[in-house]
This record gives structure tokens, C-alpha cells and sequence, in this order.
């Protein structure tokens, strides 16, 4: 698989917020994903919420300053499948997830004091976490939390230095 971004050419379609003195506009856009409906979520870090877009660029609703499932500093935002309904979820050292109307609904918490950074669910239900503040590792999970596996840190070609993100390839 290759891209040849020579001969692609790429049109602007439009742009989301300027400010963030409106509701539809952003403090710190830091993550971006769409749902199967086309629907838009960015996650505004600084601004401590995430805020969705219809599929023709309309701001809908916001979600996460206040109550519970409020969102501290934020460094990610997935949309994941769970038992058939999409899910959610905003990484802030915890998970916090939401469904797609923004109701909260639930926190994971991670194990041996993993403070997630960025996730991503492989298609076996395991999920892949990356600490990049206190244990500096990437380490994968059973769907119950335990640990499978896990990277060590230090200054060798197998370790890591500093991971800063994590993604699952297009066959899982």
C-alpha cells in the first residue's frame, strides 16, 4: 500500500472554530474522529470538553466541563466499537466513556498505575495503552484490565524513550 501525495490533490472543504470566546469554537483542538453517521468529535484539551459536529459541519453539542464525567486535560479521543454500539473514549490518564450523545458513562481505570496517554483497541478486545508520564511504556491489556504485555524504558534499540501514541493496523 502507498500514497502518492505528489498526485493527490487535496481541496478545502471548510474549518471549525477560530477562538474560543463560541461555543463552536476551540481553546486546544487536540484529537479529531468521525462516527459512521459522518458525525465529527474534536476534543478541545485546554477548553476541557468535546464538542460534535454534524456531518455538514454544524456544531450540535458539547460535552465534559462539568458533573460527572468531566474531562481533565484530555491528550486523545477514540471512537470504538463495543458489542455493536460505538463508544466514546476520551483519554485523561483515566477513560472516560461516553456514548455518542455525549452521555457519560463509565471510567477505566488502568492498572500498576498506568497513566494513559493514548489508546487503541485491537480487534481480538485487548486494548493497547501508551504512558508517557510515569512508566514511559506501551502495554497491552485484556478487555478486563489485565496486563498482557508490556514495553520496557531505557536508553536500548527494544526500549522505549518516549511513546507518544499508539495505532492498531488495518487487519487488527
Amino acid at each position: 500500500f502507498t500514497v502518492d501525495l505528489a498526485s493527490t490533490t487535496f481541496a478545502y472543504e471548510r474549518s471549525f472554530g477560530r477562538a474560543p470566546d463560541r461555543a463552536d469554537q476551540f481553546s486546544q483542538p487536540a484529537a479529531v474522529e468521525y462516527d459512521t453517521n459522518g458525525n465529527v468529535f474534536i476534543l478541545d484539551r485546554i477548553g476541557h470538553r468535546v464538542k460534535k459536529y454534524d456531518p455538514e459541519g454544524r456544531f450540535v453539542k458539547e460535552w465534559g466541563k462539568r458533573g460527572e464525567g468531566r474531562i481533565g486535560y484530555a491528550t486523545t479521543l477514540v471512537i470504538e466499537n463495543f458489542n455493536g454500539e460505538e463508544r466514546i473514549l476520551v483519554v485523561d490518564w483515566t477513560t472516560k466513556v461516553y456514548d455518542l450523545d455525549g452521555q457519560y458513562l463509565d471510567t477505566v481505570t488502568m492498572p500498576n498505575d498506568i497513566k494513559a496517554t493514548d489508546i487503541a483497541l485491537g480487534a481480538d478486545g485487548s486494548w493497547f495503552v501508551v504512558d508517557d508520564h510515569e512508566t514511559m511504556t506501551l502495554n497491552k491489556l485484556s478487555s478486563d484490565m489485565s496486563v498482557l504485555e508490556w514495553s520496557t524504558t531505557g536508553p536500548t534499540d527494544q526500549n522505549l524513550q518516549n511513546p507518544g501514541s499508539v495505532a492498531i493496523g488495518i487487519n487488527g
